[in-house]
Protein backbone atom coordinates (compact mmCIF):
# COMPACT_ATOMS: atom_id res chain seq x y z
CA UNK A 1 0.00 0.00 0.00
CA UNK A 2 1.37 3.44 -0.98
CA UNK A 3 1.42 6.18 1.63
CA UNK A 4 -1.02 9.02 1.21
CA UNK A 5 0.43 12.32 -0.02
CA UNK A 6 -0.15 13.98 3.40
CA UNK A 7 1.71 11.21 5.27
CA UNK A 8 4.56 11.35 2.75
CA UNK A 9 4.86 15.12 3.20
CA UNK A 10 4.81 14.76 6.99
CA UNK A 11 7.58 12.17 6.86
CA UNK A 12 9.64 14.32 4.50
CA UNK A 13 9.16 17.33 6.75
CA UNK A 14 10.16 15.28 9.81
CA UNK A 15 13.31 14.05 8.05
CA UNK A 16 14.23 17.59 6.96
CA UNK A 17 13.62 18.92 10.47
CA UNK A 18 15.78 16.16 11.97
CA UNK A 19 18.60 16.93 9.53
CA UNK A 20 18.34 20.63 10.32
CA UNK A 21 18.53 19.99 14.07
CA UNK A 22 21.49 17.65 13.63
CA UNK A 23 23.32 20.17 11.45
CA UNK A 24 22.58 23.03 13.91
CA UNK A 25 23.88 20.93 16.81
CA UNK A 26 27.05 20.16 14.91
CA UNK A 27 27.62 23.84 14.12
CA UNK A 28 27.11 24.80 17.79
CA UNK A 29 29.53 22.12 19.00
CA UNK A 30 32.13 23.25 16.46
CA UNK A 31 31.66 26.92 17.41
CA UNK A 32 32.16 26.16 21.12
CA UNK A 33 35.22 24.02 20.41
CA UNK A 34 36.70 26.69 18.16
CA UNK A 35 36.01 29.44 20.74
CA UNK A 36 37.59 27.40 23.55
CA UNK A 37 40.60 26.72 21.35
CA UNK A 38 40.99 30.44 20.57
CA UNK A 39 41.20 31.18 24.31
CA UNK A 40 44.35 29.08 24.66
CA UNK A 41 47.34 31.35 25.33
CA UNK A 42 49.89 31.70 22.54
CA UNK A 43 52.67 33.53 24.37
CA UNK A 44 54.24 33.28 27.83
CA UNK A 45 52.82 36.69 28.84
CA UNK A 46 49.30 35.48 28.04
CA UNK A 47 49.99 32.32 30.05
CA UNK A 48 50.90 34.45 33.06
CA UNK A 49 47.74 36.53 32.68
CA UNK A 50 45.53 33.44 32.40
CA UNK A 51 47.14 31.79 35.42
CA UNK A 52 46.64 34.94 37.54
CA UNK A 53 43.49 34.52 39.61
CA UNK A 54 41.37 37.51 40.52
CA UNK A 55 39.87 37.73 43.99
CA UNK A 56 36.18 38.54 44.35
CA UNK A 57 34.76 41.04 46.79
CA UNK A 58 31.10 40.20 47.39
CA UNK A 59 29.01 43.17 48.51
CA UNK A 60 25.27 42.83 49.17
CA UNK A 61 22.88 45.77 49.20
CA UNK A 62 20.16 45.10 51.78
CA UNK A 63 17.16 47.31 52.67
CA UNK A 64 19.18 48.75 55.57
CA UNK A 65 22.53 49.20 53.77
CA UNK A 66 25.57 47.31 52.50
CA UNK A 67 27.11 44.10 53.82
CA UNK A 68 29.96 44.43 54.51
CA UNK A 69 30.02 48.15 55.12
CA UNK A 70 33.83 48.28 54.92
CA UNK A 71 36.49 46.52 52.82
CA UNK A 72 40.27 46.85 53.04
CA UNK A 73 42.41 45.20 50.42
CA UNK A 74 45.81 45.44 48.74
CA UNK A 75 46.37 47.35 45.51
CA UNK A 76 45.64 45.32 42.38
CA UNK A 77 42.80 44.08 40.21
CA UNK A 78 39.82 42.34 41.75
CA UNK A 79 36.24 41.53 40.82
CA UNK A 80 33.65 43.64 42.59
CA UNK A 81 30.40 41.67 42.73
CA UNK A 82 27.41 43.59 44.07
CA UNK A 83 24.13 41.80 44.77
CA UNK A 84 21.07 44.04 45.02
CA UNK A 85 18.86 42.41 47.65
CA UNK A 86 17.30 45.69 48.74
CA UNK A 87 13.80 44.67 47.65
CA UNK A 88 13.44 47.83 45.54
CA UNK A 89 12.41 47.64 41.89
CA UNK A 90 15.67 49.37 40.93
CA UNK A 91 18.73 50.91 42.56
CA UNK A 92 21.36 53.40 41.46
CA UNK A 93 24.85 52.65 42.74
CA UNK A 94 27.88 54.92 42.57
CA UNK A 95 31.52 54.12 43.20
CA UNK A 96 33.59 57.22 43.90
CA UNK A 97 36.68 58.47 45.62
CA UNK A 98 36.04 59.86 49.09
CA UNK A 99 37.21 63.18 47.64
CA UNK A 100 34.28 63.04 45.22
CA UNK A 101 35.54 61.79 41.82
CA UNK A 102 32.83 59.51 40.35
CA UNK A 103 34.37 56.31 38.96
CA UNK A 104 31.31 54.15 38.16
CA UNK A 105 27.54 54.64 38.10
CA UNK A 106 25.39 51.54 37.74
CA UNK A 107 21.64 50.93 37.76
CA UNK A 108 20.21 47.60 38.87
CA UNK A 109 16.68 46.30 38.50
CA UNK A 110 14.69 43.24 39.44
CA UNK A 111 15.58 41.74 36.07
CA UNK A 112 19.32 42.46 36.47
CA UNK A 113 19.92 42.72 40.18
CA UNK A 114 23.65 41.95 40.20
CA UNK A 115 26.60 44.01 39.06
CA UNK A 116 30.11 42.71 38.59
CA UNK A 117 33.14 44.44 37.20
CA UNK A 118 36.90 44.02 37.25
CA UNK A 119 38.23 46.91 39.30
CA UNK A 120 41.81 48.13 39.60
CA UNK A 121 41.87 51.13 41.92
CA UNK A 122 44.97 53.06 42.96
CA UNK A 123 45.72 53.20 46.68
CA UNK A 124 43.21 55.40 48.49
CA UNK A 125 39.75 55.68 50.02
CA UNK A 126 36.57 54.96 48.05
CA UNK A 127 32.89 54.66 48.80
CA UNK A 128 30.11 52.63 47.17
CA UNK A 129 26.78 54.38 47.71
CA UNK A 130 23.10 53.66 47.08
CA UNK A 131 22.01 57.01 45.59
CA UNK A 132 18.51 56.76 47.09
CA UNK A 133 20.01 56.19 50.58
CA UNK A 134 23.24 58.23 50.75
CA UNK A 135 23.80 57.05 54.34
CA UNK A 136 24.00 53.45 53.04
CA UNK A 137 27.67 53.12 52.11
CA UNK A 138 30.42 50.56 51.75
CA UNK A 139 33.82 52.13 52.39
CA UNK A 140 36.65 50.60 50.35
CA UNK A 141 40.26 51.14 51.34
CA UNK A 142 43.00 50.17 48.87
CA UNK A 143 46.36 49.83 50.56
CA UNK A 144 49.60 51.04 48.93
Amino acid sequence: MLPTPIKARSRSLAVLLSLFLLLTSGVLVFARWNHARSLQPDTPSQTQQVSERLEIELITLRPYGFEPNEITRPKGSFVMFVEDRSGKSNSSLELQRVKGELLRAVNTSRMKSDWQDVINLPAGEYVLTDVSQPEAQCRITILP
